[in-house]
């Protein structure tokens, strides 16, 4: 997204030339007020005001609940992350679309720390975020943070996530904090994922995964064994919490030792230093021809990993999720939605790439210099900019996404 980053410079030249205008021309504007303690270490905000000319001040002063509508809309997403494969392509894509309606982002990051991503949420609606998209690890977490947002009158709305636990579920769907959710069916997709690895011939396969009790992994296991026993695919290992290069390459070099015939790995932990470890466990005992690998979460590489024989086949794309999330938030503070409506729900589809010709496609419309939904079309899903806007036209919108859709819609 060549062209996002490069809009990006220009807003920021064009920002320093107003500030140097400013001084050289001695106005008596008073000096910005200095950021607290928490928006210094915790967030990062996108300089994305409307394209007027004119930044906008949408701080909500320090103790003030956010209040929806009527003014600058400002929203706070919280990830894992930033700075991960999948981190970096949800901060663009969230960039652009922020850019596209006019309306100012605020980022955090937790570092994988439950407490600090609940601390998090707590600075960004004091700060003065009137709704914050979030990715949660367990639901007892995401209850903490919709009470958050309803003592702040604010809204949570989730990307990549819903709410399993039965004991927390009608909490969180009554609180006037909770906006929605969006997500894909982690189970369906890696059921399918399965399915594809029988249908290439593995027989003897493992599995690895990140934390016990996660939503997503739970999900993720549960689709994989049941596709394997539904195709007769003996699962012959099973590894919870790899999530570091060196537990993956010590469980990678057991299964090898144990289990010669192993001709798969499902890593349902997703793509990153686990994953990269794997990879490179099976180059150095000479078993990248051997043994499929089959992941979730899309990274730089895959497109030669394909052609190459290191990846065998994965899904992705849902970085997605959290631009629905964002539009779901923007246009609930534009009036799109009335309380009574909420909570929400869209379903986002994934993308499966099983060959280097696939990957090539996806890198083209989708890596490429314009984003799957391009800012005509990030508009005509907001209520500011379409007033026609309803939001079946967002479910539809997330519900269609596939590589021949963009392919469709932009190949012009």
């Amino acid at each position: 997204m060549k062209r996002m980053k490069r809009e990006k410079l220009m807003k920021r030249i064009f920002a320093v030339l107003m500030m140097m205008t400013l001084l050289l021309a001695g106005c008596g504007t008073a000096p910005a007020p200095e950021k607290s303690p928490d928006e210094e270490s915790d967030g990062e905000t996108s300089d994305n005001a409307p394209d007027d000319g004119e930044a906008a001040d949408n701080e909500t002063p320090e103790g003030e609940d956010a209040q929806p509508g009527g003014g600058d809309i400002k929203i706070g997403a919280e990830f894992f992350d930033w700075t991960m494969p999948l981190g970096v392509d949800i901060k663009e894509m969230l960039d652009y679309a922020s850019n596209a309606v006019g309306c100012e982002i605020q980022y955090v990051s937790n570092d994988w720390d439950a407490e600090q991503a609940i601390t998090d949420v707590e600075n960004l609606f004091s700060s003065g975020c009137q709704a914050v998209i979030v990715c949660n690890s367990t639901d007892t977490q995401l209850l903490k943070m919709v009470e958050i947002a309803e003592k702040h009158n604010g809204k949570i709305f989730q990307f990549f996530r819903t709410i399993s636990d039965e004991t927390v579920k009608d909490e969180i769907m009554s609180s006037p904090g909770y906006g929605g959710q969006v997500h894909e069916d982690e189970y369906t997709v890696c059921y399918t994922l399965g399915k594809k690895m029988a249908e290439e011939g593995c027989k003897n396969v493992g599995i690895t995964n990140f934390t016990v009790g996660d939503i997503t992994a739970e999900a993720r296991q549960k689709g994989f064994e049941d596709a394997f026993e539904e195709t007769g695919v003996n699962v012959v290992a099973s590894t919870w919490d790899v999530t570091t290069g060196e537990t993956a390459s010590e469980v990678t070099e057991n299964y090898l030792a144990a289990y010669p015939e192993m001709d798969g790995i499902a890593v349902a932990g997703g793509s990153g230093e686990a994953f990269y470890a794997i990879q490179n466990t099976l180059d150095r005992y000479g078993k990248t021809k051997d043994v499929l690998l089959s992941t979730v979460d899309f990274y730089d590489e895959q497109t030669q990993d394909l052609q190459e024989g290191r990846l065998g086949m994965i899904a992705g794309g849902h970085w997605c999720d959290p631009f629905f999330s964002f539009m779901l938030a923007y246009n609930y503070l534009s009036g799109a939605f009335e309380d009574s409506e909420l909570p929400l729900e869209v379903n986002n589809n994934m993308i499966y790439l099983t060959s280097y010709e696939d990957s090539q496609l996806f890198d083209k419309w989708f890596g490429g210099e314009e984003p799957p939904f391009n800012e005509e079309e990030i508009r005509a899903l907001s209520i500011t900019h379409n007033p026609e806007f309803k939001f079946e036209n967002l479910y539809n919108a997330a519900k269609d996404l596939s590589l021949e859709n963009v392919i469709e819609r932009h190949d012009k």
